[in-house]
């Protein structure tokens, strides 16, 4: 944020957001209104227009994709916002060669007559809305934790459990997508196979094959904000990494409800499931360039034929 808007964190306090962060049609040169003022007038995600520039404190615009989020109290009174964006310079310079490359592909497609079902794929940006709703959650319960022990309260138990319920959450989601982890893999895990000093997951396949997966390090700073927390409370069982609050491993049918929850609260109208994390992650590797058989090996594959579902979908979704 500091190297797009020029600003300084201490520079910016006690400004109004629209002077730190303007932003403008790239078309019409006119102003617009930024989402997050209207996250917090209207009480919902707000996904900025198409075409729009950031403007910096010294004059450079920068194209963007933009979206806000309203955070909510327990109560479900607004008490902030979260915005997010990213630089879409370099998408913008690639954009003349995905289209040619979806036009030769077209050609392939429609002269072999391939027809297939594509499974549901969130984008880049649902998936960093997804990623953050168990963070916000986290952040109002730690502010109200601390609030609750300057008033002596006794029972802080339930608080403690939101916390705790928050950053496993978080955790989960990060590794499902980063690694493409299947559900099943991912209940079964146990401390031991995280290793996050060599930052990678030894993954047990259903056939009780057993292979690696690199760990991002986003996923080892959310593994170890987890791990903190599940170790704190004394409860878990001794071998399995993700625990429900009582101790017990968590089953399946807790992250199939916990995943389209924050897929609602994020504002993502598709019918997100565990697995759309791992569709998502095959694509978005593709849509980067990952060589074919490298992604398959990531999700580990048997067949290559199995992999190459998502290619039509890679081009086609980057230039919508």
């Amino acid at each position: 944020a500091e190297t797009l808007t020029g600003w300084k964190e201490k520079d910016v306090l006690g400004k109004d957001l629209p002077e730190v962060f303007p932003i403008k049609n790239e078309e019409t040169g006119t102003l617009t209104e930024n989402p997050a003022v209207k996250a917090l007038r209207e009480g919902a995600v707000v996904d900025l227009e198409n075409h729009v520039l950031l403007i910096a404190k010294d004059g450079t615009e920068t194209p963007i994709l933009d979206s806000a989020a309203p955070i909510r109290d327990d109560q479900g009174n607004i008490t902030g916002a979260v915005l997010v964006f990213r630089n879409l310079t370099e998408r913008q310079g690639r954009k003349d060669i995905l289209k040619e490359s979806v036009e030769k592909y077209r050609a392939v497609v429609e002269s072999t007559k391939v027809r297939r079902r594509m499974p549901v794929i969130l984008t880049e940006e649902e998936i960093e809305k997804l990623k953050i709703q168990p963070k916000l959650k986290e952040t109002y319960y730690l502010k109200e934790l601390k609030k609750r022990k300057r008033q002596g309260a006794r029972s802080l138990k339930r608080i403690e459990n939101k916390i705790f319920n928050a950053r496993r959450n978080n955790a989960i989601i990060v590794l499902l997508y980063s690694s493409g982890i299947r559900l099943a893999e991912l209940v079964n895990l146990d401390l031991a196979d995280i290793d996050l000093k060599e930052r990678q997951l030894k993954v047990r396949a259903k056939n009780g094959n057993e292979s690696y997966s690199p760990l991002t390090q986003e996923a080892v700073g959310t593994l170890k904000s987890y791990i903190e927390v599940r170790k704190a409370r004394g409860n878990a069982e001794d071998e399995a990494l993700f625990t429900t609050r009582t101790g017990e491993r968590i089953k399946r049918r807790d992250i199939q409800r916990i995943v389209p929850k924050y897929a609602k609260e994020a504002g993502i109208n598709k019918k997100v499931t565990p697995h759309t994390l791992r569709h998502s992650i095959a694509i978005h590797l593709l849509d980067r360039g990952m060589n074919l058989g490298y992604v398959q090996a990531f999700l580990r594959h048997a067949s290559a034929s199995t992999t190459q579902i998502y290619t039509p979908e890679v081009s086609n979704r980057r230039l919508k």
